[in-house]
């Protein structure tokens, strides 16, 4: 799920993370750009960003969080299109495999085990739903076991 994601730069003075945000006037430019992105991320109803530095101050990381109306619109739409992409593609899968398909469309980073402690389902009854998933060709893996990613296959 997006809960709790943000965006995320560890690039020290990342100028075209800068100009990006100059251009959607989130920041001046003179160096009151924090001050400016809390501002807008208020008045947005957002929750503030969380900025974290060392002592000498020789690099900045700032969080900028989702915000939680984007999160629910987000899950709305996945739902949609999944239901949509089953129905269109006459799939003939389960309801627990449409929540993962959900689920994943949310955060294609989850692990089965991930998966098995949202749903309250053992990982090997997720395994074996993605397998099928993967035998249907609705899903593939791109990358290694620990850090790749899934993809939903919307195109025969």
């Amino acid at each position: 799920m997006l809960e709790g994601k943000s965006l995320r730069s560890r690039r020290y003075r990342n100028r075209r993370l800068g100009e990006f945000l100059k251009e959607l006037d989130l920041t001046e430019g003179r160096a009151t750009g924090i001050p400016t992105i809390q501002d807008e991320l208020k008045s947005n109803g957002s929750p503030k960003a969380t900025i974290e530095t060392d002592e000498e101050r020789t690099y900045f990381l700032i969080d900028i969080p989702c915000h939680p109306e984007f999160i629910k619109e987000k899950a709305v739409l996945n739902k949609v299109f999944i239901k949509d992409f089953i129905k269109e593609n006459r799939l003939q899968i389960s309801e627990r495999q449409e929540i993962i398909l959900e689920m994943i469309a949310m955060d294609p980073t989850l692990s089965a085990k991930a998966i098995s402690e949202k749903t309250d389902v053992t990982a090997g009854t997720i395994e074996n739903d993605i397998a099928k998933l993967k035998r249907l060709g609705i899903l593939k893996r791109e990358g290694g076991r620990k850090d790749g990613t899934w993809v939903i296959v919307t195109e025969k």
